[in-house]
């Protein structure tokens, strides 16, 4: 990355919002493309005068001409030459993109990418401040330590990395990095500082962060009109403050009041400026679970977020994806190019009810038969135990998380989310009461070695169901067109089961068939999916299209990659 300092005669006039005034850096590739960078305004520490930047990374080799543009109310204002600046070579393995010839990812070198992570949305000091609910006891987490947030986030990015990890998503709008906590169009700059050291972090061990702007689920109602109160409310933030003063009342408001989706753009604006030239940036996510705050139903709503993914797009001059989240299995309105390149879902054990999902890997599978419809990729975006809802027959759903203190829930997640044909992990909520204070990080190394030598970029992988000649085993299949990828799991090997004290007795003498294959000999690479290894390889034949092979005895689960083979 390099940056800019931007001199600009006389004091910055609403630098925060373009519409009045606006830098830009139009830069000239090697290769003859025109990109145009925002800057952005930003408040140094210690009291100094507010300063343009502009920061750049270019992945063509060469040298590269610009030209500094300073626009008044919308008009171009005055022109000069910028800086001229040369690249030797390229860094790294370039920005995320989706592949062609696949629903999964890659890097601009042409390397595959399968997201492999968590959720690490917001600081176990803050969570610990959201209200209880109405009916509940207490919310959660209730034994996470309270560290600060760039203690917090060197930890968890540390240990995750440790273990093959390679994604986290954050909430950019919770208390620690919130942008517009203050009055529109300021943007809170230690905040922004917060964000500079978080990638800096990620870049250190590794991780892709998926940044989710904002979260809230409530812009006009009172907080008490929400169970968890101010944490999902906007009502004392810049988008509150701007909605009262422009006459708004209600929710519905937000989008049809012109200056909300000016602030809207100008975020967007800012972000990009800010943290866009970072090949450590997985995805722009405009807004968590959506549906929570869109009514969609209404047509004018839904095409506030589409206009809102295209202003991405248009501002963006590094290309990242984009997507948005839902929470809801059928949200087909928020699904396909106009919103995203990734849809994404998210599931729970008590959320979404709790006797499908004391069996994730089930939960996975009926949560996303729509999703997986689709052409574009997909994501398990979040999933796990809820821990805050009160149930008829079980009680507090904490009570039984707490339970799991061998992550086997994690352990499904990971493993159901890529089977499922995810183009990455399900990725688990509760990075904290879950993951860190029980240390389960190692459950990532099974799933993070297994994928590392997978070409998803390449393969055209799809789901199916696999035939196992025994009732309590589970075979997914993920089939491409020369590697077979196989999870078999028995059917007593789940959370809910584990925490009740099951016994996980091995199932043996199972046979697995495989359809649709080629006559021939094929290598079977069977793996610990605990950690990592290959404990095994056989061979077997084909006969017609049909492989069929003896499986060892299973008593948890097992994976194994299938290959043709020569004579």
């Amino acid at each position: 990355m390099i940056e800019f300092a931007v001199d600009v005669a006389g004091p910055p006039q609403s630098p925060g919002r373009s519409s009045l005034m606006a830098v830009d850096l139009e830069v000239r590739t090697p290769a003859g493309e025109l990109l145009c960078v925002p800057a952005y305004c930003d408040a140094p520490p210690g009291g100094q005068p507010a300063g343009w930047r502009v920061r750049f990374a270019g992945a063509q080799p060469g040298t590269y001409t610009s030209t500094l543009v300073l626009t008044l109310r919308g008009q171009r204002a005055d022109s000069i030459p910028g800086p001229t600046f040369s690249i030797e070579q390229q860094a790294g393995q370039g920005y995320i993109r989706r592949a062609a010839a696949s629903r999964y990812l890659q890097f601009d070198d042409g390397a595959a990418y399968l997201p492999i992570g968590q959720n690490v949305c917001f600081t176990s000091a803050k969570a610990r401040t959201i209200p209880v609910y109405p009916d509940h006891d207490r919310y959660v987490p209730s034994r996470a330590p309270d560290l600060a947030w760039d203690e917090a986030y060197s930890r968890w990015f540390s240990r995750m990395a440790e273990c093959g990890a390679n994604w986290a998503r954050l909430w950019m709008g919770s208390p620690d990095f919130d942008l517009l906590d203050g009055q529109p169009w300021v943007f809170n700059a230690e905040h922004g500082r917060r964000l500079d050291r978080l990638f800096e972090l990620a870049d250190t061990h590794g991780i892709h962060i998926c940044l989710c702007l904002d979260y809230f689920r409530t812009i006009a109602e009172a907080p008490e009109a929400i169970s968890t109160a101010h944490f999902f409310s906007a009502r004392d933030r810049a988008w509150g403050r701007l909605l009262l003063a422009e006459g708004g009342t209600r929710n519905a408001d937000l989008f049809t009041t012109p200056a909300i989706e000016e602030l809207l753009r100008d975020l967007i604006r800012y972000c990009v400026a800010r943290w866009g030239y970072s090949t450590r940036l997985f995805a722009w996510e405009l807004w968590n679970e959506i549906e929570c705050l869109i009514d969609v139903s209404k047509p004018e709503h839904i095409e506030w977020v589409r206009r809102a993914t295209h202003h991405v797009r248009r501002t963006d001059p590094w290309r990242h994806l984009v997507k948005s989240s839902a929470h809801v299995r059928t949200s087909r309105q928020f699904w396909g190019h106009d919103f995203g390149d990734i849809n994404d879902i998210h599931m729970y054990f008590g959320w979404m009810g709790t006797e499908t999902a004391k069996d994730l890997a089930r939960l996975v599978e009926e949560y996303t038969t729509e999703i997986r419809g689709e052409a574009d990729p997909f994501i398990v975006g979040e999933m796990g135990l809820a821990r805050e809802v009160n149930t008829s027959e079980y009680g507090l759903t904490a009570d039984l998380a707490d339970r799991d203190r061998d992550g086997v829930a994690l352990h499904e997640s990971l493993w159901a989310g890529v089977f499922i044909g995810g183009c990455g992990t399900g990725m688990v909520w509760w990075w904290d009461e879950h993951v860190d204070f029980n240390d389960q990080y190692w459950r990532f190394k099974g799933i993070s070695r297994f994928v590392r030598d997978v070409p998803w970029n390449k393969e055209p992988f799809r789901h199916v169901a696999a035939r196992t000649s025994s009732m309590d085993l589970r075979a997914w299949e993920l089939r491409g067109k020369s590697l077979r990828l196989i999870w078999v799991q028995s059917l007593r090997f789940t959370w809910w089961n584990v925490i009740h004290g099951a016994r996980l007795s091995p199932i043996g003498g199972a046979w697995l068939t495989l359809e649709g294959v080629e006559p021939g000999g094929y290598e079977l690479e069977w793996w610990n999916t605990e950690t990592g290894e290959i404990t095994a390889t056989s061979r077997a034949t084909a006969a017609g299209a049909t492989l069929r092979f003896e499986l060892p005895a299973i008593s948890k689960d097992v994976a194994l990659k299938v290959r043709p083979v020569g004579p």
